[in-house]
């Protein structure tokens, strides 16, 4: 019979916990099973089997190897078993495959050789729809391959695993609710949203600037949507820039409706696992929306005057593209040609350290005072 001493569960106890506040922690998590079980690769995150999409909280294996894992969901003996596996529960791979077959299949010559790898161990920690928290453990080099007493093991410290994922979900809600109530004080809608524009979540901000008649932005039909057509182009592929496997990268734009007017900021921020934060998919993005339309503070020109060592005119520009108006509109109102206003728009730029319109408007939204209570 494998012994777990009390020490042992009070050392996975102890990383575990810290990982639920604190994602850095979770190699130390990694290292309490290294020991435990004794093996060598350690993989603790989601898969999403419907998509194929994984989001790690820890992975030993060298990068190149975490991107293909899931290119190689069809040929992976593990996959339809984990599928299949009650929550809480682990298999080896001698359970699923002969040892010999196991070794001449193709995921075997992808994935486990050529890391130096010879056995595998999974554990279902826990399941949400389609998508499962699991536990992976490898061996290789001279270390026998996984057998019974690695399950009993594995059994040991399922409870301990499971309860501490679903405090990381719970943490990870609440932190972002109060983001989402944070930013609603201030007027800022908050959404979660799918790489396909589907919306997840939105703070209250978010659903009254979609209610507004003449927005700019919609979440008609349970997705975000820009009513002008090439900024809905736009937006799609700066969220699939955002939502890419690796290195995704956020964007800021500002959307516009074609007859009331109204101007709406976006800022795209990657989400890499948005189940951890207590929603039903992995990949996808946060996004900031501001009503660019709604009245700015008073003092407002005064105050980015200040900060930036701006003209009066370059202040007034600045105010102006912050409210929503566009440069031509500026260069109308003020009687100038349109490459005055684009020189100081070029003068706004090096001053603030911006290279966008868009990144421009974000930076001078961001010094508004907070509301006073």
């Amino acid at each position: 019979m494998v012994y777990i001493s009390p020490q042992d569960l009070t050392d996975l106890s102890n990383s575990l916990y810290s990982a639920v506040f604190d994602d850095t922690h979770w190699a130390s998590v990694a290292e309490v099973v290294r020991r435990l079980v004794n093996t060598q690769h350690v993989a603790l995150g989601f898969f999403d089997h419907q998509t194929s999409q994984h989001s790690m909280l820890h992975g030993d294996c060298a990068p190149e190897f975490e991107r293909s894992f899931g290119q190689l969901v069809d040929i992976n003996p593990f996959s339809e078993p984990m599928q299949n596996l009650p929550a809480g529960g682990a298999l080896i791979d001698q359970q699923i495959i002969a040892s010999d077959a196991f070794e001449r299949s193709a995921f075997f010559a992808a994935w486990m050789r050529p890391q130096d790898m010879h056995s595998g161990l999974v554990h279902k920690i826990n399941s949400r729809e389609r998508i499962n928290g699991y536990l992976a453990l490898n061996r290789g080099g001279h270390i026998e391959k996984y057998d019974q007493r690695d399950l009993a093991v594995i059994g040991e410290l399922a409870p301990i695993l499971a309860h501490a994922i679903n405090l990381r979900v719970q943490f990870g809600r609440r932190m972002m609710e109060q983001t989402g109530a944070v930013l609603g004080g201030r007027g800022i809608g908050w959404v979660a949203v799918t790489g396909a524009g589907r919306l997840v979540w939105a703070n209250e901000a978010a659903e009254a600037l979609f209610a507004e008649p003449g927005s700019a932005v919609s979440g008609r039909l349970g997705t975000l949507r820009l009513v002008h057509p090439l900024q809905m182009r736009e937006f799609m592929a700066a969220l699939q820039r955002a939502c890419a496997p690796v290195g995704g990268v956020g964007a800021d734009m500002i959307a516009s409706h074609p007859e009331t007017g109204s101007a709406v900021a976006l800022s795209i921020v990657p989400a890499h696992n948005l189940l951890v934060q207590g929603l039903p998919v992995l990949r996808g993005a946060h996004i900031a929306l501001r009503n660019l339309s709604a009245r700015l503070p008073p003092g407002f020109e005064d105050r980015i005057r200040a900060m930036f060592d701006l003209t009066p005119k370059e202040a007034a520009l600045a105010a102006a593209l912050a409210s929503g108006r566009a440069l031509g509109d500026v260069a109308r109102a003020n009687g100038v040609s349109i490459l005055t206003v684009r020189t100081q728009l070029a003068h706004l730029f090096r001053k603030t350290d911006t290279r966008q319109q868009s990144q421009l408007v974000s930076l001078l939204l961001a010094v508004e005072p907070l509301p006073q209570p």
